[in-house]
């Protein structure tokens, strides 16, 4: 069985990003060198872990209500 994360990554500047993944360590990885986040010191949060990947995006998109980062 595969797992689903949806994570949050907050940039230095404090805009946030909200994504999910099945292999956290190489989105982790391409979001640090990314040119999108290279120029800022980044933090990682896991907000939630699923054994369904339907599930993980159904939060993912809660998240990104409610942290409004779709336009943010």
């Amino acid at each position: 069985m595969v797992k689903a994360f949806v994570y949050k990554i907050t940039r230095s500047d404090n805009k946030e990003y909200i994504g999910t993944t099945v292999n956290l360590k190489k989105r982790i990885k391409d979001h640090s060198f990314s040119e999108r986040f290279i120029d800022y010191g980044l933090s990682f949060e896991i907000l939630g872990e699923f054994d369904e990947y339907d599930d993980a995006l159904i939060f993912e998109e809660k998240m990104i209500e409610k942290f409004d980062t779709y336009y943010n």
